[in-house]
């Protein structure tokens, strides 16, 4: 059977039949998120959700996780029990406990994007569509990015 025969028998006969474009490689979006930490693991999640189209339907957990990660930010820093967590935290794993949940916090929504899109990873992979080329540029713009959104939350927060 050759590719084409395959891509029409994988096409959906009813409802959206327009062509999406490939979704970033998993792994890309977990190193960014690693290392750009929930921003890029949000921006990341939602640029998959882009070019899927599917924005709309990951929309809300995207807000959600920024919110999530803003308040925790915050919470860390202002709170008591935030405080006494982080401490908690760098003495179990040697390094800023703040750091270390807030990393925790990017993998999560890794996690989470990766369950929303993994029927359509699945179905690029079977189909033979290739990741973008540029997906390892538009990571490091995301850890870039990530990383001065992380740091100019922590200079807003008293």
């Amino acid at each position: 059977m050759s590719r084409s025969n395959a891509e029409e028998l994988l096409r959906p006969s009813l409802g959206d039949t327009r062509s999406r474009q490939a979704p970033y490689s998993q792994t890309m979006l977990f190193v960014a998120s690693f290392f750009g930490g929930p921003v890029a693991a949000a921006l990341g999640c939602g640029l998959n959700a882009w070019r899927l189209g599917r924005v709309l339907a990951d929309l809300p957990w995207l807000l959600a996780s920024l919110a999530l990660y803003a308040w925790l930010e915050w919470w860390l820093v202002r709170v008591a029990t935030g405080v006494n967590l982080s401490h908690a935290v760098a003495g179990v794993v040697g390094i800023s406990g703040s750091r270390f949940l807030v990393r925790v916090l990017a993998l999560a929504v890794f996690g989470l994007g990766c369950m929303a899109h993994r029927r359509d990873h699945r179905m690029a992979a079977l189909t033979g569509m290739q990741a973008p080329k540029s997906g390892w540029w538009v990571g490091l713009l995301l850890v870039v990015i990530g990383i001065a959104a992380t740091e100019g939350l922590r200079q807003l927060i008293p």
